[in-house]
């Protein structure tokens, strides 16, 4: 994600005509950062992210947070004492 530094920096050496490589060298990043920043400028970092959704409650990571730091119990076994219905991987 880009600060509201770079992005006016891209502005306005994209306004004097520099290419979008030169444009990366001068402000340090990929030129990969001007390619998806230019085209899209007004869209750019509004994304809304489709990740899955987490099985977890925040409530539950909690618990599993604090029986961890507690113990030196596997995923498994804080799993199976919080009654949690998932894998001891996502633990």
């Amino acid at each position: 994600m880009l600060s509201v530094r770079k992005i006016a920096q891209i502005d306005v050496l994209h306004d004097e005509g520099l290419s979008n490589r030169e444009i990366a060298e001068r402000i340090g990043r990929s030129p990969q950062v001007a390619n998806n920043y230019l085209p899209n400028f007004d869209a750019y970092g509004k994304k809304e992210h489709t990740s899955r959704l987490s099985k977890l409650s925040n409530c539950e990571k909690l618990h599993i947070h604090h029986q961890a730091l507690n113990s030196t119990k596997s995923g498994k076994q804080i799993g199976h004492e919080l009654n949690l219905n998932v894998r001891p991987k996502k633990i």
